[in-house]
């Protein structure tokens, strides 16, 4: 209970924690991201644009150079503006491998087709510096081509660049403005899930106090009529709760400790009791055979001494002191009873063997014996002697239950107990006269017998060697009229038990 009370309290919590945490490392992720492509494209374009302005001072220079050698017609000159033409087309280069981007509003396609043919009649002013006659037209080519084109053209790309970091900052803004915004939400987000999380563990211990109030008051209200009223805070404080419960668990553990003792004092009259009952039925069982025993004592002493004894009074003589020893001897094994002596015992032969003993009886009754007992039978280990004795009293029990005749049927199975263990039932059915429901439960106490000579020991000494053997007797009234006796006792190895006293 309690660990699924923590559960309940912590799962909200720990769902809007891994939520919180995907959700941070995801926008860790997303803000990384956009700001390496800022940073890349406001580089790329930083660069791009500074290759712009270079291509237009490079042709500014160039511009420069060529009119110089218009007005001193000079060969340094021309070879200044010749290297400065080649800048410019490494410039362009340069610009076109940054500007890589396919952007249709780049003027740099434009710039080289204008630079090729500028290039090209550059080339041939270069060439004709022998040839005076050509040089005018084609110095004049060559300045309009970078003056009417190129440098504007230039220009416009310069600008065009400039608008484009422009633009690139205002992204950037946007892109920061997005991420403030991402943070909030997800602080926001943190904040009331956090709240919304801690509504439901409160709720929930809530709900777990009120679903502790209800059998706690149940245990109260039982609990008030005997050790005495007991208070139980309910307004939600736990501390008063706690209180509650350990003045009710202090309370019932004297309840408990008082019990104990009364069940001592019970336990102790019950023994009590029962020494009063074997003491009362052995002098019960005594007084008949002394009450005999007196009388002829008494009538030798008036008749002139032990010689007024005959032979028949001799011998009833030594039939109630046999009788008494006997009853002494029974008594003796049911206060002190044997150890047990245990073995592998084949129940089928112990049954037979009894059978045996008390066919003779049973046949001049005429009484029919009918035997279901498996092949093979069923071994377990136990006492022989001790099952035997039980078997014995139980068929002499029933022989003796059908003077007149009757019917017997003696049963052996194997089955198993409601714990799945493996257990023998031995069935002893009679249809004789049966047991009176309202003393069933009485027939095991020692010294109660329905017999005139019956001692009531036999059944308690039965009882007490099955329940040695870790098993059960129990006695069943027939509709039809008789009785069964139900024995089960668990099969069990010799190996797994040791001796029992």
């Amino acid at each position: 209970m309690f660990s699924g009370l923590v559960f309940r309290m912590t799962a909200p919590l720990l769902a809007v924690s891994l939520l919180l945490l995907i959700l941070g490392a995801f926008t860790a992720w997303w803000v990384h991201l956009l700001q390496q492509q800022a940073v890349d494209l406001n580089a790329q374009s930083i660069a791009t644009s500074h290759a712009s302005h270079t291509i237009e001072n490079q042709l500014l220079e160039l511009q420069t150079d060529l009119n110089k050698f218009e007005v001193s017609r000079d060969a340094e000159a021309l070879e200044q503006a010749r290297k400065a033409s080649k800048d410019v087309g490494e410039a362009l280069e340069k610009s076109e491998l940054l500007d890589s981007t396919d952007d249709d509003h780049s003027l740099l396609p434009k710039i080289r087709q204008q630079y090729a043919r500028f290039d090209k009649v550059f080339r041939e002013l270069s060439a004709s510096t022998n040839a005076q006659a050509n040089q005018p037209e084609l110095l004049n080519r060559v300045q309009d081509i970078i003056t009417q084109e190129l440098i504007p053209t230039a220009k416009l790309q310069s600008e065009r660049q400039q608008l484009r970091l422009v633009d690139q900052g205002h992204d950037s803004q946007v892109i920061a403005d997005r991420v403030s915004l991402t943070l909030l939400l997800l602080v926001t987000c943190g904040a009331i899930g956090g709240l919304m999380a801690g509504v439901a563990v409160a709720r929930s211990v809530n709900r777990s106090i009120v679903e502790l109030n209800i059998p706690v008051h149940a245990a109260t209200g039982a609990l008030n009529e005997v050790v005495g009223p007991l208070k139980f805070s309910s307004n939600g404080n736990l501390s008063a709760i706690r209180e509650s419960l350990d003045e009710m668990a202090n309370r019932v553990g004297e309840t408990v400790q008082r019990l104990q003792v009364s069940q001592q004092r019970v336990l102790r009259s019950e023994q009590m009791t029962a020494i009063g009952q074997l003491a009362a039925g052995l002098a019960h069982e005594i007084r008949n055979p002394l009450t005999a025993m007196r009388s002829l004592v008494q009538m030798a002493r008036q008749s002139g001494g032990a010689s007024a004894l005959d032979d028949q009074d001799v011998e009833i003589l030594g039939v109630e002191i046999e009788r008494l020893n006997e009853l002494v001897q029974t008594f003796l094994d049911f206060a002190r009873p044997p150890k047990l002596s245990r073995k592998m015992v084949d129940l089928a032969a112990v049954i037979q063997r009894t059978v045996q003993l008390t066919q003779s009886r049973i046949d001049r009754q005429g009484i029919s014996l009918k035997l279901d007992l498996p092949q093979p039978g069923i071994e377990l280990s136990a006492d022989p002697q001790q099952l035997q004795q039980v078997m014995l009293n139980l068929v002499i029990n029933a022989v003796e239950s059908q003077p007149t005749g009757g019917q017997i049927e003696i049963r052996l199975r194997e089955s198993r107990s409601p714990d799945n263990v493996r257990e023998v039932e031995i069935q002893v059915n009679d249809r004789g006269v049966g047991i009176p429901a309202d003393i069933l439960d009485r027939i095991f106490d020692p010294f109660f017998s329905t017999k005139d000579a019956g001692t009531g020991i036999g059944l308690a000494i039965c009882q007490r060697i099955i329940e040695d053997h870790s098993g059960t007797i129990v006695p069943q009234c027939r509709p039809q009229g008789g009785t069964i006796f139900t024995v089960r006792l668990p099969v069990l190895h010799q190996d797994a038990h040791s001796t029992k006293p």
